[in-house]
C-alpha cells in the first residue's frame, strides 16, 4: 500500500495495470532489509516476485517461476527475466478478489481447502501421536 502512496500521502501514485520488477538490491533497500550477498530467496524461491496493480486498482505480490539462469540472476529486473509477464498479468486482472482486498480468489479458494480447521487439526494430531506413543510401548 505504502509503495502506491506519494509522500503527501495521496494514494493511486500508480497507474493501474503496471509491475515494479524487483531485482535484489531494491528488495534487500526496501522491503527485507539486508546486507548479505546471497541473493534473496536463493534457497527458499522457485521464482522472482513482483509488485503489479491490476485493473481493479488491487495490489498484488505474484511470484514467477524461472527456468533458466538469466531469469534467476537477481542483479538485474527486466521484463525478460519474468515469465510470461503479459500473461501473467492478464491473468490477474481476471482473478482478483472483491471479497479479499489485494488477493486472488482462486487462491484463497485452494487455501480454504487445504486447510485444516484449528480443533479438527489439533485432535487428528493428538490421536496419530497416541497411536505412535501405543506402538513404541508395545
Amino acid at each position: 500500500m505504502e509503495i502506491d502512496t506519494t509522500q503527501d500521502g495521496i494514494k493511486d501514485k500508480f497507474p493501474r495495470q503496471s509491475a515494479l520488477l524487483l531485482n535484489d538490491e531494491y528488495i534487500k533497500q526496501n522491503i527485507i532489509f539486508s546486507e548479505s550477498t546471497k541473493p534473496y530467496g536463493q534457497d527458499t524461491y522457485f521464482g522472482r516476485k513482483f509488485f503489479y496493480k491490476a485493473a481493479s486498482g488491487q495490489k498484488i505480490v505474484p511470484v514467477v517461476a524461472y527456468f533458466n539462469d538469466h531469469q534467476k540472476n537477481l542483479d538485474t529486473a527486466r521484463p525478460d527475466q519474468f515469465t510470461r509477464l503479459a500473461d501473467v498479468m492478464n491473468l490477474l486482472d481476471q482473478l482478483a478478489s472483491s471479497r479479499h482486498p489485494n488477493s486472488v480468489s482462486p487462491l484463497i479458494s485452494a487455501h480454504a481447502e487445504a486447510s485444516i480447521p484449528l480443533n479438527l487439526g489439533k485432535r487428528i494430531f493428538e490421536d496419530i501421536a497416541r497411536e505412535i506413543r501405543g506402538r513404541t510401548n508395545a
